[in-house]
């Protein structure tokens, strides 16, 4: 009894970090980040669920406008391909600098694109963050074009989260990153959290 009353308040910790928005039909997919998400991606363009994916890449270093170091995006492209998806309908968003972020870029994006539809596949306990982010950055009109897809890992979930090393470094980060955005607009960190690892580990 005593675990179960416990396990309730843990799970009630975690729940302010989930965004509750049901998924609605999208044409586009943007991996934000997650366990997962370059695999659900995936499975939304092959089973024609979705027509393209988005990823967003930082300027390029010295190093890669040199060759000297692959770039961020190629990486990612073929991770993709490695799930069955063909480099023509990825994507690449890019970051102008550093102070840029992907709700901009995606501003720009849907600026561009009148008709898309976006689903944004995020952490499940960064998902209210996302939102915020999104609803600060986007046009109203555009706000409704993009709905979230929440992905969860496969060490941790809201309900689960305090049992591995994994699910409570989340859960502090999703907390402190929460707190900054809704006093000051910031981040612990970009929430752009998709690296190139992801998606050639992605099997």
């Amino acid at each position: 009894m005593a675990f179960v009353f416990r396990a309730s308040i843990l799970t009630g910790l975690a729940r302010p970090l989930v965004y509750p928005e049901a998924e609605r039909p999208a044409d586009t997919i943007v991996i934000v980040g997650g366990d997962n998400a370059a695999e659900r991606a995936a499975r939304s363009i092959l089973e024609k669920e979705a027509a393209r994916i988005l990823v967003a890449t930082n300027p390029p270093t010295e190093w890669e406008a040199k060759g000297i170091l692959p770039d961020e995006y190629s990486p990612m492209q073929a991770g993709l391909k490695s799930l069955g998806v063909s480099a023509g309908v990825v994507e690449e968003i890019r970051l102008h600098n550093v102070d840029d972020t992907l709700t901009d870029a995606l501003a720009r994006w849907l600026d561009r694109h009148p008709e898309a539809r976006c689903l944004v596949l995020c952490e499940e306990m960064r998902s209210r963050e996302v939102r915020w982010r999104l609803d600060r950055t986007l046009a109203s009109a555009d706000r409704d074009r993009v709905c979230l897809g929440l992905v969860v890992d496969r060490k941790f979930c809201r309900s689960n989260w305090w049992k591995s090393e994994e699910g409570i470094s989340a859960f502090v980060t999703g907390w402190m990153s929460l707190i900054l955005q809704a006093t000051r607009g910031d981040a612990i960190d970009e929430w752009r959290e998709c690296k190139p690892t992801d998606f050639t580990m992605a099997r």
